[in-house]
């Protein structure tokens, strides 16, 4: 039974880094399980894992260049392959089985294992029926995964722009209210000017006249 493995260990075992693992991850090259302390993989993942940095590492190393789509597509090409392989393999186990039985039994005991041999053969079909099940649901929740993230990416630069769009509002405001208020003490030295040149006039006009507060002169 695979058993789970914190993301840094399976690193560490198949000799790549935790960046890889979760590009690939994200990818839908690989599966893990998403837990609260972090990423952990099944052992029976070591194997995809160590495959894709072989293909990776070759082409690097080939001075070529290897899209992960190139990796998809080199995976699912090998898992057709040993499907057809352990096909061809049940197949020979049939016949070889059914030939010996052949010599040893009589037709009702033949007729009883070739129910039985039906019977586990339905069996085996079924699982590689809930296997693929698993695997696309797997697949869906990767997509899933990845809308999330895209999601939350989005509305963190929402938010960003809504704290950039905040910031720049905050001081236009204190730049208006820095121009009101020049232009209020503008406006009060002019009144003041106004109020004074005034003054003078009156004051002229009343000396001119012979006027003066405390009666003539």
């Amino acid at each position: 039974m695979d058993d789970y493995r914190p993301i840094g260990q399976v690193a560490q075992d198949c000799d790549v880094t935790t960046v890889q693992l979760r590009d690939w991850e994200k990818q839908g090259l690989i599966q893990c399980d998403h837990r609260p302390n972090g990423r952990y993989f099944s052992t029976g993942e070591y194997d995809r894992i160590r495959k894709i940095r072989d293909m990776l590492n070759t082409a690097r190393n080939a001075g070529t260049k290897k899209t992960y789509d190139d990796v998809r597509r080199e995976l699912f090409g090998e898992s057709l392959v040993h499907r057809a392989v352990e096909a061809d393999q049940q197949t020979r186990i049939e016949q070889m089985m059914q030939h010996a039985f052949d010599k040893v039994f009589d037709d009702e005991m033949k007729q009883v294992f070739l129910q039985f041999a039906q019977g586990y053969k339905s069996v085996i079909e079924r699982n590689e029926i809930l296997e693929r099940e698993l695997t696309e649901m797997k697949q869906m929740l990767v997509e899933q995964s990845q809308v999330s993230l895209a999601l939350d990416e989005v509305a963190a630069s929402s938010q960003r722009s809504l704290v950039e769009m905040k910031d720049i509002l905050r001081k236009e405001n204190q730049e208006l209210r820095q121009q009101l208020s020049k232009r209020e003490e503008q406006r009060d030295r002019q009144l003041t000017e106004v109020m004074r040149e005034i003054l003078e006039l009156k004051e002229a006009q009343n000396t001119k006249r012979g006027w003066w507060p405390f009666g003539r002169k």
